[in-house]
């Protein structure tokens, strides 16, 4: 049985999908046109093992649920390969290649770039011929790294972290500019303040508030996390959700405030 149904919404023309791709499952967020209506929030899982292969697994979960087929007013997907990396936006295309490459291996692909806010371009490996279905599948769809919406959407200055359903995403800005961005794979509140820790003392904000902003862990994750980055002398301010996010209901709470930048 399909989780989301053609026949869910009335008019999906007047609503916004936005999607995130993750190695186990396939994210989707339909986003109402009036303020208070609720939102549609719907975790697919990719049974990769069954399906033969990642791609394919992500093309069945798109086809198994027929709403996503719909003619939505904005269609945006957000991808998650673990080969992300900033890059300077002063280099060509030349040298973001050899940078990129620098830093993965010959092997990797910079299929995905997209400029931030500062003088930094993401850059990142994803399966092309994936990236090639979503733009056949879905008109006019934009297609970006889930670390630039990340960054666009945390532009003050402080160490930013979205904890996340088995990852965090952390964006450091200092003094107007952006300084770090990156994500980690965790699998306990543990993993997560030592990574957090760790990566103050790195780029230098070790004296700085760290901001956590819940977005899909559970609160009882987040409230360990933080009790044991306060424990290790860090300051900890746990972030609402932004009114725009709020407004989209009770599932807002579990959506990272950086897919109303897809």
């Amino acid at each position: 049985m399909p989780q989301l149904d053609k026949d869910l919404i009335s008019q999906p023309e007047l609503w916004s999908l936005v999607m995130q791709l993750s190695d186990r499952r396939l994210t989707a967020a339909l986003l109402p046109p009036v303020d208070g209506e609720q939102m549609i929030l719907s975790h697919i899982p990719l049974p990769v093992a069954t399906a033969g292969s990642y791609a394919k697994a992500v093309e069945e979960a798109v086809y198994d649920n027929p709403l996503l087929l719909s003619d939505f007013s904005r269609i945006g997907l957000l991808t998650s390969s673990p080969r992300v990396a900033l890059i300077p936006a002063c280099l060509d295309d030349k040298a973001a290649e050899e940078a990129f490459e620098a830093t993965f291996g010959s092997e990797a692909c910079a299929s995905l770039r997209e400029p931030t806010w500062r003088e930094a371009v993401v850059v990142s490996d994803d399966d092309e011929q994936l990236l090639a279905f979503f733009r056949r599948t879905f008109f006019n769809i934009t297609i970006r790294p889930t670390l630039a919406a990340m960054i666009e959407c945390y532009r003050a200055d402080g160490l930013w972290v979205s904890c996340e359903d088995a990852v965090i995403r952390w964006v450091y800005n200092l003094d107007g500019n952006l300084m770090a961005a990156n994500s980690f794979d965790i699998s306990a509140p543990e993993d997560a303040a030592y990574y957090v820790a760790a990566l103050r003392r790195v780029v230098g904000a070790d004296r700085g508030t760290v901001y956590l902003r819940r977005a899909g862990a559970s609160r009882e994750w987040c409230a360990a996390m933080a009790d044991m980055l306060r424990g290790a002398s860090c300051p900890v301010e746990m972030v609402n959700a932004s009114p725009a996010i709020c407004r989209l209901g009770h599932s807002g709470a579990d959506l990272p405030d950086y897919f109303l930048q897809a």
